[in-house]
């Protein structure tokens, strides 16, 4: 029998505006969010994050290697959801495993990404399946040289 070839996604080659950058990981309704001012200005920490700009696919960011990045996380989740989210941590980036109660920012987290690669990270939350069940649960830093 033959077993097919997984599928590998190669890290982007897009090279973000260089920084230093602001960034916002939010985390609402069981998706994650990045939203970024990579002039270096700062963001507000509550929605809609004035001077900020989503991200798209909104799991997905660019880091440029040798770049310093400011990171809050914030959980948007709305006052009725009680569940927190459970965010697995990225070790070779700097951040902690946390997790992140309703309404709560966390941070600041200083970013200098110095390897290119595919950091990955996702809640670890069980409630409702695995985080690859949860829609938009998984998510990647890529970081470009």
């Amino acid at each position: 029998t033959m077993t097919p070839t997984p599928t590998i996604t190669q890290t982007p080659t897009i090279t973000p505006t260089p920084g230093p950058g602001f960034v916002i990981l939010q985390v609402v309704s069981w998706q994650w969010n990045f939203y970024t001012d990579m002039t270096g200005a700062t963001c507000a920490l509550t929605w809609p994050y004035n001077s900020c700009a989503p991200v798209s696919p909104g799991n997905e960011l660019n880091l440029q290697a040798g770049r310093t990045y400011t990171l809050y996380m914030v959980n948007a989740d709305s006052p009725e959801v009680t569940e927190n989210h459970k965010f697995n941590g990225v070790p070779s980036l700097g951040l902690p495993p946390v997790t992140l109660l309703q309404g709560r920012t966390y941070g600041p987290y200083t970013l200098n990404p110095t390897t290119p690669g595919d950091f990955t990270f996702n809640c670890l939350n069980t409630s409702c399946g695995t985080s690859e069940q949860h829609e938009g649960m998984v998510g990647v830093f890529h970081v470009v040289p």
